[in-house]
Parts: structure tokens; sequence; C-alpha cells
């Protein structure tokens, strides 16, 4: 088991094998400003930076050892065209450039509703807002694998979580999370 604080998030609420993130974020600091060119400027190329290192430090530690498939946390696809690309996608890609491990074909989970935005909501506010918000349309490849799924920043939890619910209707052997960053008031 990896106990560290993000795995410590979930205990409890999800049965995850694994959990890391490779960045502390914090506001209006360093990681923040990188995180939000990512997402919100088109800076692709600033996620693509950030996971190789993600995905070299994951590699050295032996992390990546029993995971099966790669899963980005799906966004909206009214939201996807408007930033024209999926940043937990982006962070998928460069863990399976470096690790030859497979990503799920992207219509396996889709996320069904347009939420809205997370940042400014409670944690109570913010379960509400993903519940039933994604929808497994094809787990059989997840079937008896070990999932792992990214996303770029961990607040809460409440959209890994929601997502992680989702998948387990796949009846994986495990689940494990990774992201980019975490909010350092965990």
């Amino acid at each position: 088991m990896d106990r560290n604080p993000v795995w410590m998030k979930f205990m409890g609420r999800l049965p995850v094998r694994k959990a890391s993130a490779f960045l502390y974020f914090t506001q209006d600091g360093r990681v923040q400003r990188l995180l939000h060119q990512f997402k919100y400027e088109g800076r692709k190329d600033v996620g693509i930076f950030l996971s190789g290192l993600f995905a070299e430090d994951l590699l050295a530690h032996h992390w990546l050892q029993t995971i099966d498939i790669i899963m980005p946390l799906p966004i909206h696809a009214k939201k996807q065209r408007m930033r024209g690309y999926n940043q937990a996608t982006v962070i998928a890609y460069a863990l399976s450039r470096a690790s030859g491990l497979p990503v799920v074909d992207k219509t396996a989970l889709i996320k069904v509703s347009q939420t809205a935005s997370q940042t400014r909501k409670s944690r109570l506010e913010r379960l509400q807002n993903v519940q039933n918000a994604f929808h497994l349309r094809d787990g059989k490849a997840m079937k008896g694998k070990h999932i792992l799924i990214v996303d770029d920043v961990l607040t809460t939890g409440a959209t890994l979580e929601a997502c992680a619910l989702e998948v387990l209707g796949a009846q994986p052997s495990g689940i494990s999370l990774a992201t980019l960053a975490v909010a350092s008031d965990i």
C-alpha cells in the first residue's frame, strides 16, 4: 500500500491501491502559474514537459510496475472543444510514452454532464456537482486490470472519486490515482 497524503485522501472512500502527486500546488505559487498556463492558456508544451518529468520519477521508483492501463480523467466534450485538449489526456500519453503502458480508449468512460467549475466550491458542493457526471460505456478492456486514473490537480478529490466509482463498474483488479499536483492544504 502507498500510504502518502494523497492516498490517505481517499482512505475509506475508495479502494485505491496507490496514489501519487508530483508537485505541491499552492495559491499564487509557481506550480499554480504553470498549471494555469497548461490548462487555460493553451500551453500544452508545459503539460508535456511536467508530465515527462513525472513519468521519469514514477519509473525511477518502480511505481508503474503493477499498472496495466492508464486512463485520463475525462472532461465534457464542450469543455474539450473550448480548451482544444483534455489536460489529463496529455498527462496520460506522456506516462504512456515513457512506460509503454496503453491508454484506455477515450470512449470507454465519458463525462456526460457539463459540471460547473469546482474551483470555488466546498468539498460537499464538489461531490454534489460531480455526482453522476461520468458514464462507463465500455469497460471490457478494464476488467481484471489495474487502472491508473490521471488528472492535473487534486484538491478535495471529489472528481477523481466520482470517476473512480464509475470505473469500478468495469470490475478492474485495482485502481490507482496520479496527478501532476496536489493542493498543499491536504
